[in-house]
């Protein structure tokens, strides 16, 4: 599958993913500044972290991504707000990001469980509509009892999760000649 992109504008994609999450809230753009000591798939430690060197508070929401021509998403994520009123994400990203773009979330907060994406295609291609339902099965099956309170690596009996991973393999292929 492609890299996602940060989205540059706010885009009707955009909006409509945001408003199935935060209804009238906008996204804004964030700048990337990760921390020394922070690890890229603990946002949540590494704004508590800060806020306990720095000051400021924790905000939670979304990080906001697109695949071009087949999918937008919106992670569940957290930034750190400073003393000053500045937003920062000071998480290292997978693809090098110097900024994001990030939905503030007013009701939802992190209380230790796993929090699935939320995806939107952005074509009618059923591939993509079976891509996204397969990444909600894959969150379904890694995240199952306690397992959604588990971080890291976690083991699923093969059986369950293999398929998933397959179809999902092949899809990408199939949706990257796109």
């Amino acid at each position: 599958m492609r890299n996602p992109r940060v989205p540059d504008r706010i885009t009707s994609p955009v909006r409509r993913l945001c408003n199935r999450i935060a209804p009238g809230t906008l996204p804004l753009f964030v700048k990337v500044c990760p921390e020394a000591d922070a690890n890229s798939q603990d946002c949540f430690i590494n704004v508590e972290n800060k806020v306990k060197k720095s000051g400021g508070k924790i905000q939670y929401g979304w990080a906001i991504w697109y695949v071009p021509g087949l999918l937008m998403e919106a992670e569940f994520h957290s930034v750190w707000l400073s003393p000053e009123g500045n937003y920062i994400d000071v998480s290292p990203n997978e693809f090098s990001f110097s900024e994001i773009m990030f939905l503030p979330d007013p009701h939802r907060v992190y209380a230790g469980r796993q929090i699935d994406n939320i995806r939107i295609p952005l074509n009618k291609n059923p591939q993509v509509k079976e891509f996204i339902r397969l990444h909600e099965a894959k969150f379904k099956v890694l995240n199952e009892g306690e397992l959604a309170t588990r971080h890291g690596a976690v083991s699923v009996p093969s059986e369950k999760i293999r398929p998933i991973i397959e179809r999902l393999a092949q899809l990408s292929i199939d949706l990257d000649k796109e």
